[in-house]
């Protein structure tokens, strides 16, 4: 399959706005944490800037990469169903699918925080912009000519 004809898989319609936090900036301020003298004894919130869905993520990939940006819908029934087959086999596993069959408003995942959460410990959390942005360029998906 060539990249040009790559299409998102998405379960459910994909349309739920989340905060995403990339996983080095939460690797870094655990570090920091850690090493501060005396340690932090409080809960850090952490999230990155802005707030996506799933289809949003997908056209932003596809946009960066130079793609016709392309979903495909999985009904949430299918991976609820996978659950209950999985659950014997791995637990994990039918909790994510569990999870993924949710309907889009059953519980909340935004995190409002950034801009206070950024000035307090006094970093840049990556946006999604520059992950993708990463992301696309460390697989080599270089965005064709306009």
């Amino acid at each position: 399959m060539s990249a040009q004809s790559r299409t998102a898989r998405l379960i459910g319609p994909g349309t739920k706005p989340r905060n995403f936090v990339c996983a080095a900036d939460v690797a870094r301020l655990s570090v920091r944490a850690l090493l501060e003298d005396p340690p932090p004894f409080r809960v850090l919130d952490i999230g990155g800037p802005g707030h996506y869905s799933n289809v949003d993520v997908a056209a932003l990939y596809a946009r960066t990469a130079g793609l016709e940006p392309r979903t495909s819908h999985l009904p949430a029934g299918i991976p609820k169903m996978m659950a209950v087959l999985a659950r014997p086999l791995h637990p994990g596993i039918a909790r994510v699918l569990r999870l993924a069959s949710l309907p889009d408003d059953a519980f909340p995942e935004r995190f409002e925080g950034t801009v206070d959460f950024e000035r307090e410990l006094g970093v840049r959390m990556t946006t999604l912009e520059e992950f993708v942005a990463r992301q696309v360029q460390t697989a080599g998906l270089i965005p064709r000519p306009a």
